[in-house]
């Protein structure tokens, strides 16, 4: 399907929903944040809740988003964010922990986001042409076998981004209008939201057993990482999570208003930014205590939480748009029509 001829209008949903995922970024690293996280029942609820479907979602987002050519470009775009945020990271962690351990081409933080989309440029290049639809069977296989290989393990974030796959070549084939317009009826509201509560729920009062194909949310581990009885049964828990997450996403796609909106709309459109530096922002809270000293209450932790919000809104700010903004203005000229961008 050519996205070439896509609508000049930008479609606000999805700048909103990008802003609402961003925060669930946020807030999972947050956690992750926290000294012996694991101790909090309320945390690990939380982030149960977070990892079921937050960067699914993101990569079925951007998926949505893709077009056909200037793939080596786009690509070149995606692995010069990455390589620099891995390089920020470093920097930054060197300063404030005397961190000095680094591999640029073996990936397991947050970057990993940024090397997997390059690797979606270059794959969507290489399948141009060729029939989407009898494509995602193969990628659904392909996805399900990684799980049984450690061979790739985090090297430019390769198993994740085979892991993954299925979900953006499906965003790739859907009509980002059309699934604006199906996921825009109010009567959806209902259910979209009883939807995403009833995941809260599992993950919170299930989370003993939830908690047991958590490994599988990441994209990056294998079967052999489940518990023993669980492992024959590796594949389809793999797509039983994938599924779940498609449904969470296009649940809070339901929820997400169609109008212009102050604040969340322009957070929405500069989620590189954000991305980018939030964790460098993390690594300083991290460094001065506040974690640690507001986990001790239960009031703490959840204040602690409500920091992804400033932290969201403050890196949505247009200074935080370098050097991403530049990068890809550098890197890849927009084609005339504009519309979203990934």
């Amino acid at each position: 399907m050519d996205r070439s001829a896509a609508s000049s209008a930008r479609i606000f949903k999805y700048d909103h929903l990008r802003a609402v995922l961003m925060l669930l970024v946020v807030a999972g690293h947050l956690i992750d944040c926290v000294p012996n996280a694991g101790q909090y029942p309320m945390l690990c609820r939380v982030s149960l809740w977070i990892y079921g479907f937050h960067m699914p979602a993101f990569i079925f987002l951007s998926g949505l988003f893709y077009k056909d050519g200037r793939a080596r470009e786009r690509a070149v775009q995606f692995f010069a964010i990455g390589l620099l945020m891995r390089t920020v990271m470093f920097l930054v962690r060197m300063l404030l922990f005397g961190d000095t351990g680094v591999d640029v081409l073996h990936e397991s933080g947050a970057p990993w986001y940024m090397y997997v989309m390059g690797c979606y440029q270059l794959v969507m290049a290489l399948l141009r042409g060729m029939n989407r639809k009898a494509l995602l069977p193969l990628a659904v296989l392909a996805s399900l076998m990684i799980g049984y290989t450690a061979a790739l393990g985090d090297f430019l974030a390769l198993t994740r981004a085979i892991a993954f796959f299925p979900l953006f070549l499906l965003g790739a084939m859907i009509d980002r209008e059309k699934l604006c317009a199906a996921t825009s009826h109010a009567w959806l509201k209902l259910p979209a939201a009883a939807l995403l509560i009833g995941w809260g729920v599992l993950a919170a009062l299930g989370y003993d057993t939830v908690n047991k194909v958590r490994t599988l949310f990441s994209g990056r581990n294998t079967y052999a990482l489940l518990r023993p009885e669980l492992q024959p049964f590796g594949p389809l828990l793999r797509l039983l999570c994938m599924a779940g997450a498609l449904l969470m996403t296009l649940a809070l796609l339901c929820l997400m208003p169609g109008r212009k909106l102050p604040v969340l709309t322009a957070c929405g459109a500069r989620t590189f930014g954000v991305y980018f530096w939030h964790m460098p922002v993390l690594y300083v809270l991290q460094a001065c205590g506040v974690g640690a000293l507001l986990a001790e209450t239960v009031a703490g932790r959840w204040a602690f939480l409500a920091l992804a919000i400033p932290i969201l809104l403050l890196l949505s700010l247009p200074p935080f748009d370098f050097p991403t903004g530049t990068i890809r203005r550098h890197l890849w000229v927009q084609p005339a029509g504009g519309g979203n961008s990934e």
